[in-house]
């Protein structure tokens, strides 16, 4: 694992972000610009600490990538795109991977395949979220076409949603609109029993994303089936380079390598965010039950279904006016939407997730040789508060290599100051399972050299658990985030 810092915790201004530098290694691969690039140091600062091809560091022959990416590969980067504006005030720089930072990972891939073979640049935003638009505030657009004419290796961008929808003047999620999606295909990837939500099958219609369908989620997650409908893309490719952003997450606590992985799933209705109902009730939506949070849970169920018109507005208005009784007798939690420190759902998802990103191939075949990986954590600008589509931006100016996925999750939560014990997507991953996330031990990160200090506020349901503050602290924050699609 490496650690990278830039002279300025900040983003350069204008793509295609060319290296601040002549880098021997670059040499017949990118051209130095006319300007300092303190991101794109920082990354090659970051992949040199780790370790990669030290032999030739320093020289023309550096191939950091060179155990990972061959010549002749099918290679994804897969960025954290998640949505083209905040739903805040934080903006962008704190809410997805920026494209200074795919920028070096893109050449040093090109660098790698030593111009055969393909790259793909893949991710699949949550429901509102603008893909031609985020391509453009990243910068993600002029990266890829400057990385086109200096090479002969085909780039695609892929969205990998199958459907996307457009925000109405009300602030719901109006017409849908069919996408493309993968121009490789989907394919349904069973995890079944070995899947880490078999651990509380039993409420399957408990089941629930945010924003969408909620009687669709447990048609894929029932009777042993745990099922997820992956870009084929991310099947088929000889290896991953995994770009996340470090944020807080209000369902999961943390975002960064392993919650990015959300971002292979053509559609989100395939992937339970939370259960619905209280803790006793046998959910994990909210702590306490409660009559109105069970019947809100409902109205938000049936506006998620409905269909733009009348009956949708009217839906959202009986929503609105059941939200509000809250200020004149208050829940007995404030929770809501699996958006807190009980959520015990989406973490199993997420984790899913990456044993099939690892393990399994096109047509859902499970193998026993794990697929090369390296995670590029973009934490120049993080994200702190209510992310990850709300979140606060927090300079840093840290750039985090590793192969392991787990110890990259491990390493940027000790930098965030979180406690482990209660970040399950993080402390969940060292589990033992068939098909696993890591070979590592959570010990084996003291051997990494010291790790910066980023000390990020958690989203509001997990205030007095990550940060160990004062449970009072949490009571008396009575702000309640309005319900957004989920990431």
């Amino acid at each position: 694992m490496g650690v990278g810092r830039s002279s300025d915790p900040s983003y350069p201004k204008l793509p295609p972000f060319d290296p601040g530098e002549a880098y021997p290694e670059m040499f017949g691969v990118a051209v130095a610009g006319l300007t300092p690039n303190p991101v794109y140091a920082a990354v090659r600062d970051a992949l040199r600490h780790a370790g990669l091809d030290a032999a030739h560091v320093g020289t023309s022959q550096w191939n950091p990538l060179g155990d990972i990416v061959r010549p002749g590969m099918r290679v994804l980067l897969k960025p954290n795109m998640v949505r083209h504006e905040n739903h805040g005030t934080g903006g962008t720089d704190c809410l997805v991977t920026h494209g200074s930072v795919v920028r070096v990972a893109l050449d040093y891939v090109l660098r790698a395949l030593e111009g055969r073979g393909e790259v793909w640049i893949g991710d699949a935003p949550i429901q509102s979220g603008d893909f031609e638009r985020t391509l453009d505030v990243t910068g993600l657009r002029g990266v890829v076409e400057d990385a086109q004419r200096r090479s002969s290796i085909p780039i695609r961008v892929i969205d990998f949603r199958r459907v996307a929808t457009e925000e109405s003047a009300a602030g719901l999620p109006g017409v849908r609109r069919e996408l493309p999606g993968d121009p490789n295909g989907f394919i349904a990837v069973d995890v079944g029993q070995r899947s880490l939500l078999a651990e509380i099958d039993g409420g399957a219609d408990r089941y629930r994303v945010t924003g969408y369908d909620a009687e669709e989620t447990p048609q894929h997650h029932t009777d042993g089936k745990h099922e997820y409908l992956l870009a084929r893309t991310a099947l088929i490719a000889d290896a991953i380079i995994n770009l996340p952003k470090l944020k807080t997450h209000r369902k999961a606590g943390m975002t960064c390598a392993l919650k990015n992985l959300v971002g292979i799933n053509g559609d989100k209705s395939w992937l339970p965010h939370h259960r619905a109902g209280s803790i006793e009730e046998g959910g994990d939506e909210y702590q306490s039950a409660s009559s109105r949070k069970a019947k809100l849970s409902q109205l938000d169920a049936r506006v998620d279904m409905a269909a733009p018109g009348l009956r949708r507005v009217a839906l959202d208005v009986a929503r609105r006016a059941l939200r509000v009784t809250n200020r004149v007798v208050p829940f007995q939690d404030p929770y809501r939407e699996g958006s807190w420190w009980g959520n015990d759902t989406v973490w199993r998802m997420a984790l899913d997730l990456n044993r099939a990103a690892l393990w399994a191939r096109d047509g859902g075949v499970w193998t026993d040789e794990r697929r090369p990986w390296l995670n590029i954590v973009d934490a120049i600008v993080c994200g702190e508060n209510d992310g990850p589509i709300r979140p606060d931006p927090l300079a840093a100016g840290v750039i985090l290599v590793g192969t392991d996925s787990a110890m990259v999750d491990l390493a940027c939560a000790r930098m965030a100051g979180f406690d482990v014990a209660s970040l399950p997507i993080v402390l969940g991953a060292f589990g033992a399972m068939h098909f696993p996330v890591t070979s590592c031990r959570p010990e084996e990160l003291d051997v990494v050299p010291e790790l910066p200090s980023i000390p990020l506020r958690p989203s509001f349901g997990w205030r007095g658990r990550l940060d160990r503050a004062t449970d009072a602290g949490v009571a008396d924050d009575v702000r309640e985030p309005a319900p957004i699609d989920a990431a």
